[in-house]
């Protein structure tokens, strides 16, 4: 017997925007931030685990393999559909916790199952499929809570832009040579010195790219960032509200360009 339940919520009033990254040592970072850009909460969701996990379970399927027999295992996906729900209920927890909007990252190459795909770890820690299930289970959880529907924004650069003065530039975020690979988890700007978790800081100026798309003339609004008149710049927007929380390109908390900050904010 199937019985189903109607649920009426009041709808819940955004008041600030929670950016949301998603990446391979941090299964997501979650970022709060107001209309200043001044962070209101910060969290990263550890996906070493799983990750861990799942490799020994390639392990497995190459050994099986190798023997010239067929694998036959749910356990990869099972074990990433519940890291994808325990994601999903935890950015429904802080969503509904500081009234905030969701922003999600537009990932359309990951999640589209047509031509070939590089592989990597980013793209092995979840599939497209359950990057799918992850907008799908926020889209219900969130309007459970009252929230309003997850929205979406551009990834390009957000992992190298500065909340300060807002450079955007690959040296932001150096590859460091670690024993098995790269480590890419500190973000420094070149520009002016802020120093923070790269993740986190992603997932702020996640935020903050909604924050500004809204913001702009509607005639602007459907414009590529590289196409922006500079005074309606993304990087333009970042330095103004830099300013009006006090770490504007004229203090920077006191620093000179390139002097190293003693924390991030």
């Amino acid at each position: 017997m199937h019985i189903a339940f109607a649920y009426e919520r009041q709808p819940v009033e955004t008041k600030c925007w929670l950016g949301v990254d998603r990446g391979i040592y941090n299964l997501v970072s979650l970022c709060v931030v107001d209309e200043d850009g001044r962070i209101l909460f910060r969290e990263n969701v550890d996906g070493r685990g799983l990750r861990f996990v799942q490799q020994k379970e390639e392990w497995r399927q190459r050994t099986i393999q190798q023997r010239g027999k067929r694998y036959r295992s749910a356990t990869r996906r099972a074990l990433a559909d519940e890291a994808v729900h325990y994601a999903a209920n935890r950015i429904v927890a802080v969503a509904a916790a500081h009234k905030a909007q969701v922003i999600l990252e537009e990932l359309k190459n990951l999640k589209n199952t047509s031509g070939k795909r590089g592989r990597s770890n980013f793209n092995r820690l979840l599939t497209r499929a359950q990057y799918g299930k992850l907008e799908k289970f926020l889209s219900y959880k969130l309007a459970l809570e009252g929230l309003p529907r997850f929205q979406t924004v551009a990834a390009a650069g957000t992992s190298q832009t500065c909340p300060d003065c807002g450079l955007r530039s690959p040296e932001n975020r150096k590859k460091t040579p670690v024993t098995d690979g790269f480590d890419m988890s500190r973000f420094c700007c070149v520009g002016c010195g802020f120093a923070d978790d790269a993740d986190l800081n992603a997932a702020r100026i996640l935020g903050q790219k909604k924050m500004w798309r809204e913001q702009l003339p509607v005639k602007l609004k459907k414009n590529y960032e590289r196409e922006m008149p500079p005074e309606h710049a993304f990087a333009c927007f970042l330095r103004d509200r830099a300013e009006r929380r006090g770490n504007g390109p004229d203090t920077f908390r006191g620093r000179t360009l390139g002097q190293k900050p003693d924390h991030a904010g």
